[in-house]
């Protein structure tokens, strides 16, 4: 189970794009600087440095070395999650907070719609994939971020509960999302457009249930699906040891 923290802050590791695709990929596999450089289709140089701070800072380890072509290909994994704590996250700006979140919700984006083509995405009854409009205060907010750092405790807890047992075969991905949308003053005329499109493509395209909180009143739409996305999280309350 990947646990031990980096010797360097790990927001400031990852305030680079090439960097958080490296070890988000090396959490997930093995794999050699020859291979990610294919994969993303940069040049073997360039991720090779990045590749050699990560691991200075302890993020990633060498595990194998084979022989490739008259040289040596070695092969790396994470031992870290792509995971960033509030303070650390305080220490990026505005524009590497974003970069690391786009990040994040561009691989969630591709978990889903892999799943979806494989038809696995809604072949459980029991899977969840909720989405909850609502307002709250600033204490709400933080509430709200709390509650997602405690079910990503839990997450990891069934992970290690699930390694107990033996392991798991069943690949599984998790996504929480607690973001702040515009105001209805700063959206753009065309950002609404294009969110009616979305959602219209959505309700024709995916079926959805709709529950109603009978204590709240507030209506939330819950599309069903067995796989959703991981790897990485920014989370707000503490840091996973």
């Amino acid at each position: 189970m990947i646990a031990t923290q980096p010797t360097r802050s790990l927001a400031k590791l990852l305030s680079h794009p090439l960097r958080v695709k490296t070890l988000i990929a090396l959490t997930e596999r093995k794999a050699s600087c020859a291979e990610l450089a294919k994969d993303f289709n940069v040049d073997p140089g360039t991720l090779a440095w990045h590749m050699e701070q990560l691991k200075d800072a302890k993020a990633i380890r060498l595990i194998e070395s084979k022989p490739a072509k008259g040289s040596t290909e070695h092969f790396y994994r994470a031992i870290t999650r792509a995971e960033v704590t509030n303070g650390e996250n305080s220490d990026l700006s505005d524009a590497e907070r974003l970069d690391f979140s786009k990040i994040i919700v561009q691989l969630g984006m591709a978990d889903a719609s892999l799943s979806i083509e494989a038809e696995t995405f809604a072949q459980r009854s029991d899977h969840s994939v909720i989405r909850f409009p609502t307002n709250v205060d600033e204490q709400g907010w933080k509430d709200l971020n709390e509650a997602a750092g405690e079910f990503l405790d839990r997450a990891y807890s069934i992970e290690a509960e699930s390694a107990g047992r033996g392991g798991g075969d069943i690949p599984v991905r998790v996504v929480a999302l607690v973001f702040e949308m515009p105001r209805k003053s700063r959206a753009s005329k065309s950002n609404e457009k294009s969110s009616k499109r979305l959602l219209n493509a959505s309700r024709t395209g995916v079926p959805t249930r709709m529950n109603t909180s009978a204590k709240s009143g507030i209506s939330t739409a819950t599309l069903s699906g067995s796989q959703t996305s991981s790897t990485p999280f920014q989370r707000n309350p503490h840091s996973h040891e």
